[in-house]
This record gives C-alpha cells, structure tokens and sequence, in this order.
C-alpha cells in the first residue's frame, strides 16, 4: 500500500531565509569572480599587497633593524634605538664585503621641532585655513597665502 505524500508545511519567515541564503552565495560567487579577474590575473595572491612590497622590519625591545637601498646598487640597513633615541645607517660595500657605519643622530632634540624646511609654513596654512573658513577666497578660487617665500628654521614657539 502506497501512502500520498502529505503537503509540506512552510514555516513562516522560511522563506525568507531560503532567499537570504541563495542572496549571500551569489554575491559570495561576484566576489571570487571579481578576484580571479583583478588586473587581469589568473591566480589569486594569498599575499597581501602592503606586505608583498614593503620592507621588512626586524625587532624587538628598543632595537630596529630596518634594511634600506640607498642607490641602484648600493643596500644598506637602519638600526634604531628607542632608548637611547638614536639612529644609525650602516652601507654594504660588496666589493670590499664590509659593513660601513656612514652616519650616526640623537633624535631625541629633533622631536621637540614644530617644523624646519616646511613649505609653506605652518603658520601660513593655519592663515588660508581661516581665511577659507571665512569664505575669502582669491580670484582664482583658491585661498591667498600671506607669504609663499619658503622658511626654514626652528619653530619660533
């Protein structure tokens, strides 16, 4: 004896949620789609891109060591001290296979500096910032600059 199937019963709300699923896995299928055709690669790169061209930084406590390319065939590094606030640049000199201290700074000072070599001057950018909050503006549509000489020197504060 065969039994008739009885009707399904649809809960409320579960249709809903079937559309909310079959929603979510074809924006899930745009999203590979779109990332097996970025810039026109075939493969995805399980990299990502900041850490793929960036340097990378070695250290721990109050010493970095930052490896550096000073010209086209020149490398070198740059070992910092927190503590002692200090920073060295060694160069590799690979005919000789040496390592050459070329310069040596406390930063400690040179974090107390508001601005040096700064164009244009802070004080001036404050000044258009102002004026532009005020709507003067100069008959191009950009905002005058009391001075736009470049300055340089030791913050004055």
């Amino acid at each position: 004896m065969i039994l008739p199937r009885r009707p399904r019963r649809v809960r409320p709300g579960q249709r809903a949620v079937t559309v909310a699923l079959y929603l979510n896995a074809t924006l899930l299928a745009l999203i590979v789609v779109a990332l097996f055709s970025r810039d026109g690669a075939a493969s995805i790169s399980l990299l990502p891109a900041a850490h793929a061209e960036g340097p990378a930084m070695g250290g721990g406590g109050n010493l970095y060591l930052i490896p550096g390319q000073f010209s086209e065939r020149t490398y070198g590094c740059y070992v910092m001290d927190t503590d002692a606030q200090t920073l060295c640049v060694y160069r590799f000199d690979g005919a000789a296979t040496t390592l050459k201290l070329i310069a040596a700074r406390n930063f400690r000072q040179d974090r107390r500096l508001g601005h040096l070599n700064t164009v244009p001057d802070p004080k001036d950018v404050e000044v258009m910032v102002e004026a532009e909050r005020a709507g003067r503006r100069g008959p191009a549509g950009d905002v005058t600059a009391p001075s736009t000489a470049p300055k340089s020197g030791s913050n004055p504060d």
